[in-house]
Formats: C-alpha cells, sequence, structure tokens
C-alpha cells in the first residue's frame, strides 16, 4: 500500500479486494486509510475457498473510475506505474506486464526497513524481464 502512496500519479481510489483475510488486516487497512491521500474501498468477503474472482469482481463495481490497473497485494509499485500505465492505455486493448521477484533471503530486511524503490540495477531482484 505504501508503494500506491508514493506513485508520481495517484490514482483516483485503491480498491481493496479481500478475499477472507483476518482482523488484523483489516486493522492495518483502517490504519493505512487514516493516513492515505488516496481514497480506499476495502471489500470484504468470507474465506470459502479460493473466491478471487467473485470478489474482484464485487470491489470493482465499488469502484467510480473508467479504468482499472489490477495488481496483486504482494507487488510493491514503481513510482511510475500508474503514471507508465495511463500513458500506455488504448481504447479495447488490455494493458499487461511482467513484474520481478525478490530474492527470500533479502526479503525480511526489506520488509523491516519498508524498502520499496528498486530499479533494474538492485541487489536481490531475479526475473527482471
Amino acid at each position: 500500500m505504501l508503494s500506491v502512496e508514493n506513485q508520481i500519479l495517484k490514482p483516483d481510489e485503491l480498491l481493496l479486494a479481500d478475499d477472507g483475510s483476518t482482523e488484523e488486516t483489516t486493522d492495518l487497512i483502517n490504519a493505512f486509510k487514516k493516513k492515505s491521500s488516496i481514497p480506499v474501498i476495502h471489500v470484504w468477503h468470507e474465506d470459502n475457498g479460493f473466491q478471487r474472482s467473485i470478489i474482484l469482481n464485487k470491489a470493482i463495481a465499488q469502484g467510480k473510475g473508467d479504468y482499472i490497473i489490477q495488481t496483486d497485494g504482494d507487488c510493491i509499485l514503481h513510482p511510475y506505474f500508474v503514471k507508465d500505465h495511463m500513458l500506455l492505455a488504448k481504447k479495447n486493448s488490455y494493458l499487461f506486464g511482467s513484474r520481478v521477484t525478490i530474492k527470500e533471503e533479502i526479503l525480511e530486511k526489506l520488509l523491516q526497513n519498508k524498502i520499496i524503490k528498486f530499479d533494474f540495477f538492485s541487489t536481490g531482484i531475479k526475473k527482471r524481464t
């Protein structure tokens, strides 16, 4: 969520499709909502097995925008992610990209220090396609 807040071009809103997480996650989201400059819409349903499509559709139905950029909760967005997306968007087209993977052995250090800025030459990154 921090990487969304750090976007050069902020999204109009942040839709969180929550497939049955715990109260601890809800508390984290509520704390972020209070600090965020972006309206946050948290849509939750009970965990009844893998129902990702259902909760995504429920969240999208709550959105007010004409354009949706979808990503996963375990992704750290580059500061130009939204801006680049908007520059490349074309009517009647689906835009997609790839992501890099952070090596597990450095993940804890990154999370503890809230490191969310990376570049092509950052250490601890694999799958740089």
